[in-house]
């Protein structure tokens, strides 16, 4: 009898300790799956982080070419503003002919110093914008400095 206690005993033992230790197995593939679970969220907030500095990048460049745009724009008035005053004294004008061969020359000086001033906020060296223009280096120079002295 006293060996059939012992046995019953031990077998409870048995049992308890093969019940703790699932318990224990149990807890640990929780405690896994919920590393990975913040793992997984981890990875997702770095896509988003990466995503959110591209979309800066992106509206900061867009922003740049919105300011060249609007720097082209006052040019463009400007020219129409000059023609509109070549027009006007055309019209006033018996020898318009010669205004009009003047404003021809003020028009390419303006058209050259408005391409290098457009190349230079495009970032093109000296070099590269005086043979674009097929122009001298001096004369690139001398230009952006007479373009920097008016702004």
């Amino acid at each position: 009898m006293n060996y059939v206690l012992i046995a019953i005993g031990l077998f409870l033992i048995f049992l308890s300790y093969r019940k703790g230790s699932v318990l224990v197995e149990s807890q640990m593939e929780n405690q896994i799956d919920k590393n990975k679970m913040i793992f997984e969220n981890n990875l997702v907030l770095q896509e988003y982080s990466n995503n959110l500095k591209y979309i800066n990048e992106v509206l900061q460049e867009l922003k740049v070419r919105v300011e060249n745009i609007e720097i082209s724009l006052l040019a463009l008035n400007e020219d129409i503003n000059a023609f509109k005053e070549v027009l006007s004294k055309f019209e006033n004008n018996k020898d318009s002919k010669n205004d009009l061969l003047n404003f021809d020359k003020d028009t390419k000086t303006v058209d050259i110093n408005e391409q290098i001033y457009e190349m230079t906020l495009q970032g093109l060296s000296i070099e590269e914008i005086s043979s674009k223009l097929n122009i001298g280096k001096g004369e690139v120079l001398l230009r952006l400095g007479l373009i920097k002295a008016k702004k």
